[in-house]
């Protein structure tokens, strides 16, 4: 079964094995059939077979046997298998068994040997420079594996109870590629209590007895036969949300789950003399409960490095006690998350960790501490303070991601799932501010100001991130350009990304010639900022997932956000103005549109305010949504016709 978090694949250049003769009998039936490309045209690769068996004992411990037959259908999905990597942690797992074949299509076989199978510690954690030992991958070298070929994987796992006398998993029976058979067998003692749910009526089930053991087991068998590949939608859910799938939990209730992870790591709060230390050098000459807050995010946020949590073998593994990461300076977001807590209860803050899933919905009908992500959940003067300190480049109190979100808090009590409340697009808004002057030749002098708040601030900053000095520069004449073809920058000036305590502001000056079209006694001329193009959040996403014609899923957003655009053109001496374009204003409940333009004295104002207001727009309500953009896109053609007096 391809589970998410197991298995990665990647591109490294290795070299190839002899191929030799297969007896007939070993030859897998299902490598056999015959696959027409024509029938699959936007597949890759076609998943024959793929079956997972897992051998659950009473105290948690269990054995995985994982076994897939893929078929190779274009030259995108032999790069693919050039390399397969399997990453497990090994305080919790050992990887018994790893054997790999390829069949040809002549007929023959190639067995990869064991000396094409490396054994190593993860190479994005050497890339970080950060020693965690027990992050580990095997790397098996297929080698050129061409079209029509047939790649069989077996992988045994013994894997200790992560969930200490319970087990809980999450299989997908669906993929980007079509999956012909999947199936999932789960054995286990008959006392174990086993709660399960299916997101698809295709999954069949059956449950029966298994006799001759000593202790009574039962035999739990989910499959499917014939999925069809999921094809990726610009913001569509996360795969795991659309995905036929299969949840598997011993958690009765949520309150169980919240209950164990919090005896999980109950003893790892415990502040040391250098933390304690710390929070009183930090909040020495803070009055309030929020700067105190503030100043212990952005602590954390500059000096303990973030791991991501594509390295954790799992998303319930306990985090590290306080003391550890505060010294390592590093760790994944439950390291992060429960320094922080331990960090503001030494402040005298109410706090505890709060699991959350920020890509990925929730389902509330299935227990478990399945989550992606560990976040702190702050109670202050009847308030709830959502803080991530993994959010690195974010300035603000409270989380800018979270509204609409289940979460679930961690407590010796035990809690139920929350929901938390919704964020309005305001919490995320990007303010950009221009001024421009014209002059009856046609050179446009343009001042723009650009900042944000939530994400919109988060996105400026992360954008500035990905640029050396220069290439920023040359990142805003290409922005320039959309104004007018040959607009150049004359001066460019920003913040620090990494300065914490303010917004990250950017102020350009910019300067075009030949703006606007001479038409005898007429000048026309296009609103400098009416195409938006130095927002970098909403407006690019909008033009993109509107792109298709039809859609399949619902569109999603990281969180509601909004943008204003406030821009003056100063008309030239010797012009009145003729003609404005009309005003556009859409009030909808997923997202709204205010465009309106006005003339003061020999100046004439442009304001735009756009919004998205739900993080989760319905797919019925797709067309609504497509309509208004379509509107937007037509206001970015209109102009101001100018006359000569």
């Amino acid at each position: 079964m391809k589970r998410l978090i197991l298995l990665f694949v990647f591109l490294l250049l290795m070299p190839a094995f002899t191929a030799f003769a297969l007896d007939s009998g070993d030859i897998p039936e299902k490598v056999r059939l015959v696959i027409n490309k024509s029938d699959y045209p936007d597949a890759s690769q076609i998943i024959l077979d793929d079956r997972t068996e897992v051998n659950l004992e009473d105290n948690g411990d269990y054995t995985e046997r994982a076994y897939s037959l893929t078929r190779v259908l274009t030259e995108d999905a032999k790069k693919e298998f050039f390399t397969m990597t399997f990453s497990y942690h090994s305080k919790y797992q050992k990887i018994d068994e790893l054997s790999v074949r390829i069949f040809y299509p002549d007929g023959t076989f190639k067995e990869i040997g064991s000396d094409a199978i490396s054994d190593s510690t993860s190479p994005e954690l050497q890339s970080m420079n950060i020693y965690e030992p027990s992050f580990r991958q095997k790397t098996v070298t297929l080698g050129d594996v061409p079209v029509g070929a047939t790649v069989e994987v077996l992988k045994v796992t013994q894997s200790a109870g992560l969930i200490k006398n319970g087990f809980i998993e999450n299989y997908y029976f669906q993929s980007v590629n079509p999956v012909l058979f999947s199936c999932v067998t789960l054995k286990a003692p008959d006392s174990k209590r086993i709660f399960w749910q299916v997101s698809n009526k295709n999954i069949s089930f059956k449950k029966t007895d298994l006799p001759g053991s000593e202790q009574h087991r039962v035999q739990y068998y989910w499959e499917a036969v014939n999925s069809p590949q999921i094809i990726p939608e610009p913001n569509m859910p996360a795969f795991q949300d659309v995905a036929m799938s299969l949840s598997i939990t011993t958690f009765k209730d949520w309150k169980e789950a919240s209950n164990y992870y919090y005896e999980l790591n109950k003893d790892k709060y415990a502040a040391n003399e250098a933390i304690k230390k710390k929070v009183k050098e930090l909040t020495a000459n803070l009055k309030t409960d929020d700067e105190k807050i503030l100043a212990i995010h952005k602590f954390i946020a500059r000096n303990i490095r973030y791991m991501g949590s594509s390295m954790d073998v799992s998303a319930f593994i306990e985090a590290h006690d306080a003391s550890y990461t505060f010294e390592k300076g590093y760790g994944i977001c439950r390291d992060k998350a429960l320094l922080m807590t331990t960090m503001l209860r030494v402040a005298g803050l109410q706090c505890c960790d709060l699991l959350i899933n920020p890509s990925s919905e929730t389902d509330p009908k299935v227990p478990t501490v399945f989550f992606a992500h560990a976040v702190c959940m702050v109670t202050n003067a009847g308030r709830t303070i959502i803080m991530d300190p993994t959010d690195e480049m974010s300035t603000e109190l409270g989380s800018y991601y979270a509204g609409d979100r289940y979460a679930l808090p961690l407590i010796k009590e035990g809690h139920d799932l929350i929901m938390i409340e919704h964020f309005p697009s305001s919490r995320s808004m990007g303010k950009i501010v221009s001024a421009s002057k014209l002059s009856p030749g046609g050179i446009l002098e343009m001042a723009v100001s650009i900042q944000g708040t939530g994400l919109f601030d988060v996105i400026l900053r992360q954008v500035k991130s990905y640029f050396t000095d220069e290439l920023y520069r040359q990142y805003f004449g290409r922005l320039a350009s959309v104004i007018n073809p040959g607009s150049r920058v004359t001066e460019l000036v920003y913040g620090n990304v990494d300065d914490l305590d303010g917004k990250f502001d950017i102020k350009l000056k910019l300067e075009s010639v030949d703006y606007g079209l001479q038409a005898n006694e007429y000048m026309l001329v296009p609103f400098p900022n009416i195409r938006l193009p130095f927002d970098p959040l909403i407006s690019p996403v909008l033009s993109g997932v509107t792109s298709l014609k039809e859609r399949k899923y619902d569109l999603t957003f990281f969180a509601p956000c909004s943008c204003v655009v406030e821009d003056t053109l100063e008309i030239p001496d010797g012009y009145k103005v003729k003609s404005l374009p009309d005003n556009l204003k859409i009030v909808d409940d997923n997202m709204s549109v205010d465009f309106t333009f006005t003339q003061k004295g020999n100046t004439v104002v442009f304001l735009g305010k756009y919004s998205v207001e739900k993080r989760i727009i319905p797919l019925s309500d797709y067309p609504r949504v497509k309509s208004i953009v379509s509107e937007m896109k037509k206001m970015t053609r209109k102009i101001i016709i100018l006359e000569k007096v």
